[in-house]
């Protein structure tokens, strides 16, 4: 199915890119920019404050003030990659971003940033030849039936790989014009230097790396802004953005050892009436509330078909089955996310809601314990719509109900 579909979303470009071959506007551009994001929303795509803060300082400095400019990670702990999409939209993976310090990071962005600000993605297309199309899409293809994770899967790569890969022209330019633009934005733009050492660690298997060719010859582009600044003194640092670098950062999730040290807790979610609560976000919603919950250290969750079932579990069966010393029941209150006003400029207002309470109860002697109600309120703006049966990283409400599990999490430490 997921090849079906990217050989028809290739058949389609093969259609669209001579027509394109004579420009596109700005409005198509977007539009092209936010079509192929859509792809890569599975991944998880999230915003981090100094990121945003980043990007925000180095737009004001770029021809083309007028885009969008979106600034996303990607929840990727794994391969070090940043990119850009038509219509200025910049990523950049978690495992990379974690490693970077705010000067490092600027100079990132800005190259990513330059990439559109040239309208280098135009200038593929205009040279592209139909049968160049189909040998990108047969290359894909294949790739895909040897990968079967991450990036590697037709449906990941899609239109992203096409839009991210760029001459070693191209890449030259961007490097100097992201050097300039990092500068002009206040930031040290010497950090490209130790960027790209960083960049260059990556490990990334070799179906990705040839999909994803975004960064060649590290050493050529290290020595190129090295050379570039060896007579530039370095600004001084600014404090109105703090990113902490993180250079040996990787996931903390617990290995399967250390879970099986751990006492058991098992995870029940409920409606106001006690009765299993029906929700196409349940999984999700358990799983997130599940992995705050081991991430905090103390409980690893288990028996979660006996403690979610729609029949009241017999802690009983809790604790001898399934090993779990505790039960956390979770009676939602309110858990939603509704439009609010006018879409405005690709984005829509949302009004979200999380709200629940808890308790923890013991399997041995029935004893209960009653944690601290949550409720969180946010309204802002969404890129991409709410969806009704999945829990997008994106959303707001994820994020929402991400900070409320944490609180419960170390509730549940001291219970």
């Amino acid at each position: 199915m997921r090849r079906i579909a990217t050989i028809a979303l290739f058949i389609a470009m093969t259609i669209m890119l001579p027509a394109a071959a004579f420009g596109i506007t700005q409005k198509e551009e977007i539009a092209l920019g936010r079509k192929a994001m859509l792809e890569l929303r599975p991944q998880g795509l999230v915003h981090e404050t100094p990121l945003n803060q980043v990007g925000e300082a180095l737009k004001e400095k770029v021809a083309r003030k007028d885009l969008p400019w979106e600034f996303w990670v990607i929840e990727d702990p794994k391969q070090l990659n940043a990119f850009a999409l038509p219509g200025g939209f910049v990523f950049i993976t978690r495992a990379y971003y974690e490693r970077l310090d705010t000067d490092e990071l600027a100079f990132v962005v800005s190259h990513e940033m330059t990439h559109i600000d040239k309208k280098h993605f135009e200038q593929q297309m205009k040279r592209a030849k139909e049968a160049q199309l189909f040998s990108i899409l047969a290359g894909v293809v294949v790739a895909a039936t040897k990968a079967g994770r991450g990036w590697g899967t037709a449906a990941d790569v899609g239109t992203t790989a096409y839009f991210t890969k760029y001459s070693r022209k191209m890449e030259k330019e961007a490097d100097l014009g992201g050097y300039a633009l990092t500068k002009a934005a206040g930031f040290d733009a010497h950090g490209g230097v130790t960027a790209l050492e960083k960049l260059g660690k990556d490990k990334s298997d070799p179906i990705t790396a040839n999909i994803f060719a975004t960064h060649p010859l590290l050493s050529s582009r290290e020595d190129r802004l090295s050379d570039i600044g060896k007579n530039e003194p370095a600004p001084p640092p600014r404090r109105d953005i703090q990113k902490v670098a993180h250079p040996n950062w990787k996931p903390d999730f617990p290995t399967k050892d250390d879970l099986k040290k751990r006492p058991g807790i098992a995870v029940r979610v409920v409606e106001t009436g006690g009765e299993r609560w029906d929700n196409k976000w349940r999984a999700d919603f358990r799983s997130i509330v599940s992995s705050q919950i081991e991430l905090a250290g103390k409980y690893a969750v288990r028996g979660e078909d006996r403690a979610d079932s729609r029949e009241e579990p017999k802690l009983s069966d809790l604790q001898d089955r399934d090993h779990a010393d505790k039960l956390l029941l979770i009676t939602i209150h309110q858990i939603s996310s509704e439009p609010v006003g006018g879409a405005d400029k690709g984005t829509q207002d949302y009004q979200t809601i999380v709200d629940y309470s808890a308790k923890i109860i013991d399997t041995s002697s029935g004893e209960e314990k009653t944690l601290e109600d949550i409720k969180l309120v946010r309204q802002e703006a969404a890129t991409f719509p709410v969806d009704k049966g999945k829990l997008f990283a994106d959303m707001t409400l994820t994020q929402l109900i991400k900070s409320a599990a944490k609180k419960t999490a170390a509730k549940i430490g001291t219970a």
